[in-house]
């Protein structure tokens, strides 16, 4: 990991609503974390973006992606969904904002989808707790002993 995923203090405050990911020269595929529907894939500004809605209703977000599946495309998890850019144009001229070598941005929403009635925000989650605990494992001492 890059960078790590630091939620803002409020909804508007900075933070990094995501982490950055490296990734190596040799294998530039991005990988479906959870099953779900490709829901946009397009350009955002200077970057190509994919977004998968996945059934438990969270939204993952990747860029800078060079080649991503249609809108519509269902993927299960560990599908390949991509190929990262080397630079956020698409190209390799120059490396993606945050990284100074080619990486990826994944960033979580959950909740708050417009149009779903419950007047909430959708919020940023952290990508990584999705995968397991984020926490360093902490061993105990046997009771009993050996």
């Amino acid at each position: 990991m890059i960078h790590p995923f630091e939620k803002p203090a409020q909804r508007w405050s900075a933070g990094h609503r995501g982490v950055d990911l490296a990734v190596p020269e040799n294998d530039r595929h991005v990988y479906a974390p959870a099953p779900g529907k490709v829901v946009f894939s397009g350009t955002v500004v200077n970057r190509k973006v994919l977004v998968i809605a996945h059934p438990d209703g969270r939204r993952s977000t990747f860029e800078p992606m060079d080649e991503a599946l249609p809108v519509g495309t269902t993927v299960a998890v560990g599908e390949v969904i991509g190929t990262v850019a080397g630079a956020a144009g698409g190209n390799s001229e120059r490396s993606y904002r945050r990284c100074s070598t080619p990486c990826l941005y994944w960033g979580v929403r959950q909740g708050g989808v417009r149009g779903d009635g419950s007047g909430k925000a959708a919020e940023y989650i952290n990508p990584m707790s999705l995968l397991g605990s984020k926490e360093p494992s902490i061993l105990l001492p046997v009771p009993g002993g050996y």
